[in-house]
């Protein structure tokens, strides 16, 4: 299996990837209903543990069809994953395997990278395609702001009011600003200038993706919230969307400075 040539051009996004937009929209619809049903530290969990999985198998299929062109499986792993998904043990023992098969594909890509000058890869490629990958997580965000509005001017919302317009329209605000946030920042540039942090940068993306897909689900709980239909006050369904948006936003600074090694004063006040 030969890689491909670096400065390879037209390499596109693959079809299938797309279809990670379903998996993260179920994902925060789910953390949305727990968290407006008060199941607050069980949403938490289960969504950290669903959108790692859900980007950990995007970054390997991503890295690996990147640079070679083909869509084979890394079998050994793919099969643990299809027989842990049908076996029936406790939640301990679920874990524990988890980490192993994490590893397990942790050190591929790590063997690959470090191992006669590193696989084949287009830093501002692949940066395109993490930022694609981002827009599909924004998408959850948009969708959260028209649930937010519907919920508003809908049959049983409060209607229009200066109160309803800002709750509504800061939604797409928050996601537009996300958006800015993390495109203003050349990650190809750095990446081409340092590929040495290519592998940090790659999974450092994770929290990141994650947490930008909560905010959307923030959204929805702020739906829920509009309507009544939720066990939350008003200070906790704000930090629903709070919270994931300050963690996005310190990790899209956090993998800026990683690639230049330097604190930037002004990208912070800029995020800010």
């Amino acid at each position: 299996m030969g890689g491909r040539d670096p400065h390879e051009t037209h390499r596109v996004t693959t079809p299938l990837e797309l279809l990670f937009v379903v998996a993260y929209g179920m994902a925060a619809d789910e953390l949305a209903h727990y968290l407006a049903d008060g199941h607050v530290k069980a949403g938490i969990i289960g969504f950290t543990f669903a959108a790692f999985g859900i980007t950990w198998a995007w970054i390997n299929f991503s890295w690996f069809s990147w640079a070679f062109d083909v869509d084979d499986w890394i079998s050994v792993a793919q099969v643990g994953w299809i027989v842990l998904v049908f076996a029936h043990t406790s939640i301990l023992v679920t874990f524990i395997f988890v980490i192993l098969l994490t590893a397990l594909e942790f050190t591929g890509p790590y063997i690959a990278e470090t191992r006669r000058g590193g696989t084949p890869w287009h830093a501002h490629h692949l940066a395109e395609r993490y930022g694609l990958l981002i827009i599909i997580a924004l998408g959850e965000g948009i969708i959260g702001a028209i649930a937010s509005l519907s919920a508003v001017v809908g049959p049983e919302g409060p209607g229009w009011s200066v109160s309803a317009a800002v709750v509504a329209f800061a939604g797409v605000g928050l996601t537009f600003g996300l958006w800015w946030a993390y495109f203003v920042i050349p990650f190809g540039d750095f990446l081409h200038a340092r590929r040495e942090k290519s592998f940090g940068w790659g999974y450092g993306n994770v929290p990141v993706i994650a947490a930008v897909v909560a905010g959307g689900g923030g959204l929805h709980v702020a739906a829920y919230y509009i309507e009544h239909h939720s066990e939350l006050g008003a200070a906790a369904t704000i930090l629903t969307t709070a919270i994931p948006v300050g963690v996005a936003i310190l990790g899209i600074y956090g993998l800026y400075a990683y690639l230049v090694s330097a604190i930037d004063g002004w990208m912070l006040q800029s995020l800010q």
